[in-house]
């Protein structure tokens, strides 16, 4: 029970607020914009007080643009990070950059949701020269080019890059037991791009992904630091996700999409060392909404062995037919993870927690989410599916 207190009160320690006092200003650009233009607008922040007041921005904000009669949910980055710490009377502003609509047009309003924010925008159809459109710039990531310059390189990248996306957490952490390190990382390819003439003729298409999961976990403190185990995770992935609302609003349950999927795993050895196994699974995924910044995330996961587990004859007595994740947390900010796992006759699984919280660096640009896991039960590697383990680790993670 002491591993449980300490985590509690690790947890309760770390939750924080936007900061009391500081006021926020949003100043958009004064001349008018186009649909599919990348705006980039001024968010400044003032300590009024006569104290020192400390507050930081989400790393993801989101914004609306509201119109008479339409609505649409806009993802905003945050390029440039205002200093955390405020002197009494001073202020400091971040440089957020967001895209039009493409079906945007009019007088509208843009809002951030936290910190609460607007500004009037007006958006007007781009004239034609000659026949074409004016030209309009597009989102395209630019870390390592000068200001305002796209780097030539993207023109032999950026095909492939608009394909490749993210899938199951990106993390490091380690402990004081053996193996203390674990990490993991993820992403899927979409095998049909959205401009694609296959991907125009055939829609449906458009859901079929290509994704590839590796998790190791790392002996680092023995000699030579050998690793202990890693799973390779390949998959062929059929996903179909639900668009964000036009008019966020309350929802007792709210649909996000499914993904199905053939998914090959092993750890690479041969002997009596070697695991392997072949499912297929199918993954709902839901939310429900407490109010406008809490919600409970919850995906449950069923599969089925389709090949005779010769490596590995009793994994689904401590595997199962399924496992289930809950994430409850507080929007743009901290959240808690449960993925639980029920041994095939209930005397056997597993519980993990990861509870995640954003950090900030206002020099560098530098962001990422501090994880602290804790895992109990069997299977936290494959080669060690059917021994007993617990295991708290701690560091950082990417993607959650």
């Amino acid at each position: 029970m002491r591993i449980w207190g300490i985590f509690f009160l690790f947890v309760v320690s770390v939750v924080g607020a936007w900061a009391q006092g500081i006021t926020a200003t949003l100043v958009a650009p004064n001349s008018a914009l186009a649909p599919g233009q990348r705006v980039e607008v001024s968010l400044v922040l003032l300590n009024p007080s006569a104290q020192v007041t400390r507050a930081a921005l989400p790393l993801e904000l989101h914004a609306r643009l509201v119109g008479e009669g339409s609505e649409w949910v806009v993802p905003i980055d945050v390029k440039s990070m205002p200093v955390p710490v405020f002197a009494a009377g001073a202020f400091s502003h971040a440089t957020c950059v967001f895209v039009v609509p493409k079906d945007a047009i009019g007088r509208l309003v843009l809002e951030i949701a936290d910190p609460l924010v607007r500004a009037v925008v007006d958006v007007k159809q781009p004239e034609e020269k000659e026949g074409v459109v004016a030209a309009v710039e597009k989102t395209v990531p630019t870390p390592l080019a000068d200001e305002g310059k796209v780097p030539a390189l993207l023109e032999f990248h950026r095909v492939f890059a608009e394909n490749i996306t993210t899938h199951l957490p990106i993390y490091f952490i380690g402990g004081p037991k053996k193996p203390s390190v674990k990490f993991q990382f993820s992403f899927k390819y979409r095998v049909v791009g959205d401009n694609s003439s296959v991907g125009t003729l055939n829609p449906p298409l458009r859901g079929l992904f290509f994704g590839y999961t590796q998790r190791s976990v790392w002996d680092i403190t023995s000699y030579s630091s050998p690793f202990y185990d890693t799973s390779y995770m390949p998959e062929m992935m059929w996903e179909s996700l639900a668009p964000a609302p036009a008019k966020p609003g309350f929802m007792l349950f709210r649909w996000f999409g499914y993904q199905a999927s053939v998914q090959h795993e092993s750890n690479g050895r041969d002997g009596d060392k070697s695991r392997s196994l072949n499912i297929v699974y199918v993954r709902p995924m839901f939310s429900r909404d407490f109010g406008p910044r809490w919600s409970l995330f919850f995906a449950p996961k069923f599969f089925y062995y389709v090949d005779n587990l010769s490596d590995n004859r009793d994994l689904a007595r401590f595997r199962g037919y399924g496992e289930y994740q809950l994430v409850f947390g507080k929007k743009h900010s901290w959240s808690l993870g449960f993925l639980g796992r029920i041994g095939n006759h209930f005397d056997r699984g597993s519980v993990q927690l990861d509870f995640t919280y954003p950090l900030q660096v206002s020099y560098g640009h530098f962001a990422n989410f501090l994880l602290l896991q804790y895992f109990d039960g069997y299977g936290e590697s494959l080669l060690s599916y059917n021994s007993p383990s617990r295991m708290l680790r701690a560091g950082f993670s990417l993607v959650r």
